[in-house]
């Protein structure tokens, strides 16, 4: 059985709940037994009124993986020439070795820009300070638990002053180069509010 609670107003919560219930295989990890004294819960999040905001993506978009900054524009969502935009990724990449190679990535900010990774479920409001310049990420060909991609959160600061909430899903290796995934909600008026209602979508300026 599905069970799915919704509200008008509200966002369901995914991390730490249950939606699905196995009443038949025990051996199951979704296996479910009633107990009135233990009820399941779903939580539900009240949303907040919503800013105008740009967004763009989710945009498949090539980059380098030779160490050389691949820079991406915020309000369009797209690459920019070297040395503008808002954020870049430098990936660099090892020699392959039995389908698995070193790899570093980082992500930065530009012209004053600066980032904190999130794992937050709903990423609503940008935090007041915390904000780094840089983030990196890297996996040696011999670690156990090897990554050949990885997918992080961020929120993002410009350098004039506006909020952004950015999603990458970085991949070191596609085709001849490598790629990133990227999806962007920007605030354009510089207020921390990051809630995003679609009726409220606008262009970049």
């Amino acid at each position: 059985m599905t069970v799915q609670v919704t509200k008008e107003g509200y966002q369901r919560q995914l991390k730490g709940g249950q939606s699905g219930f196995d009443y038949a295989g025990f051996w199951e990890p979704t296996y479910h037994e009633p107990d009135a004294n233990n009820p399941v819960i779903f939580r539900l999040r009240k949303k907040v009124e919503a800013d105008p905001m740009i967004q763009r993506g989710p945009t498949f978009l090539g980059a380098s993986n030779d160490g050389a900054p691949t820079s991406f524009d915020l309000a369009t969502g797209r690459k920019a020439a070297d040395g503008s935009g808002n954020i870049a990724v430098r990936i660099t990449k090892g020699p392959k070795t039995d389908k698995r190679f070193d790899w570093t990535t980082t992500v930065e900010g530009i012209g004053g820009a600066e980032l904190i990774e999130s794992t937050d479920e709903f990423m609503t409001t940008a935090p007041v300070d915390g904000y780094k310049p840089r983030w990196t990420f890297s996996q040696k060909a011999t670690d156990e638990k090897y990554q050949s991609e990885v997918q992080a959160k961020f929120y993002v600061k410009t350098g004039d002053g506006r909020y952004a909430r950015v999603e990458m899903r970085i991949l070191p290796e596609y085709n001849e180069t490598a790629a990133v995934d990227l999806t962007v909600y920007l605030n354009p008026s510089g207020s921390r509010n990051l809630e995003f209602d679609r009726k409220k979508v606008v262009k970049s300026p």
